[in-house]
């Protein structure tokens, strides 16, 4: 009779500890499933927003997409319309509503954009400075001297 309730009371104890590791095994997953929706992006319903979420931020420019880089030479908050020089030629293009400008990698404002700053754009519909142009991000940066910041003669 001792031999029969030791046994029981060891796999009481094996059901016991066992309960315990497969409570702690499913509140571990659950809180890895919560932290990684908040991590992942929302997708959107319909199928041209999804590819646009689905895509990877650093990837190379489609055939869909265009991109230039230039000095900035003039910006009339008006009218949105930007124009910048890019291997002597002069470039406009307008800044719409959705368009993300960026400086120094943190979001600002269209009042940021200051004649002189280097910009980087990247849009899609059409190559920059045509009407069908649509600009997605606006990267900017401040007009540097590379000769000065790499250390080599300007001779």
């Amino acid at each position: 009779m001792n031999k029969a309730k030791t046994a029981i009371i060891i796999f009481a104890l094996f059901l016991f500890i066992l309960t315990i590791f497969i409570f702690v095994y499913f509140s571990v997953r659950q809180i890895q499933k919560k932290e990684a929706a908040e991590i992942a992006p929302i997708i959107p319903e319909d199928s041209e927003a999804k590819e646009a979420a689905a895509k990877p931020d650093n990837v190379l420019l489609s055939q869909t997409e265009s991109g230039a880089t230039g000095k900035i030479g003039s910006f009339d908050p008006v009218s949105s319309a930007l124009t910048f020089e890019q291997d002597g030629e002069s470039i406009t293009f307008s800044i719409g509503e959705s368009t993300e400008i960026f400086r120094d990698g943190t979001r600002v404002e269209r009042s940021d954009i200051i004649p002189g700053d280097i910009i980087s754009v990247i849009g899609r519909g059409g190559n920059v400075g045509t009407p069908e142009f649509i600009a997605d991000t606006v990267y900017l940066s401040k007009d540097t001297d590379f000769g000065i910041v790499l250390g080599a003669n300007k001779d």
